[in-house]
C-alpha cells in the first residue's frame, strides 16, 4: 500500500492558511488516534470549501485508510477534476481502490509520471532540500512495487520484473 503522509506539515502556498490549520488539527486527531474527531472537522472543512483539492485529498485519503473505498473513490476523483496534474498520492490511492486493472494501471501510471517529472524538476533546482527528493524517490519506488503486483496477477512477469528493477534502482539512489 502507498502510503500518503498525512502526518506531513507541509503545504502548498496556494492553500489558505484557516484550512491549513484545520488540516493540521485533522492531522492532529489522527496521531492521538481521534479517527472520528478527525473525520468531523474533514467532512466540515470539505462543506465549507467543496472545490478545494487539499480537503478533497485528506479527506479522500483518510475514509481510504479507514476502510471506506467507495467514499475515498468518489472523493479522492472530485479531487482528481479539480487539480488533475497535483498530488501523485491522489493517483496512487486510487489505483488501489479501484478494482478494474486497466483503470488501476492508469492511476498508478499517471501518478508515476507526476511523480517522476516532480524528481527532475527537484533535482535540477538548486538549494532543494534533500529530503523532498527523497520523499519524491519513495513514492516512485513504492508506486513501482505496487505497480508491478497488479502485473504480477495478470502473469505479466517480465514487465513486473522491470518495474521491480526500477523500484530498486530509483531507491538505491537515496
Amino acid at each position: 500500500m502507498v502510503k500518503s503522509s498525512l502526518k506531513k506539515n507541509s503545504f502548498k502556498q496556494d492553500v489558505p492558511l484557516g484550512i491549513k490549520e484545520q488540516i493540521h488539527q485533522a492531522r492532529s486527531y489522527i496521531e492521538s488516534f481521534q479517527i472520528s474527531e478527525a473525520l468531523e472537522l474533514l467532512r466540515n472543512l470539505n462543506q465549507e470549501n467543496p472545490n478545494n483539492e487539499v480537503v478533497l485529498f485528506e479527506l479522500g485519503y483518510l475514509l481510504y485508510e479507514q476502510g471506506d473505498l467507495a467514499d475515498a473513490e468518489k472523493i479522492l476523483r472530485q479531487s482528481l477534476a479539480i487539480a488533475p496534474e497535483k498530488n501523485s498520492k491522489k493517483y496512487f490511492t486510487l489505483g488501489e481502490i479501484v478494482s478494474d486493472s486497466n483503470e488501476s494501471k492508469y492511476f498508478f501510471q499517471k501518478g508515476l509520471a507526476i511523480e517522476e517529472k516532480k524528481l527532475q524538476t527537484l533535482s535540477s533546482t538548486e538549494n532543494v532540500e534533500s529530503d523532498k527528493i527523497q520523499m519524491s524517490k519513495r513514492l516512485i519506488s513504492q508506486g513501482l512495487c505496487v505497480f508491478s503486483e497488479i502485473e504480477i496477477r495478470e502473469q505479466n512477469f517480465k514487465l513486473a520484473e522491470s518495474m521491480l528493477h526500477k523500484a530498486v534502482q530509483v531507491s538505491s539512489t537515496y
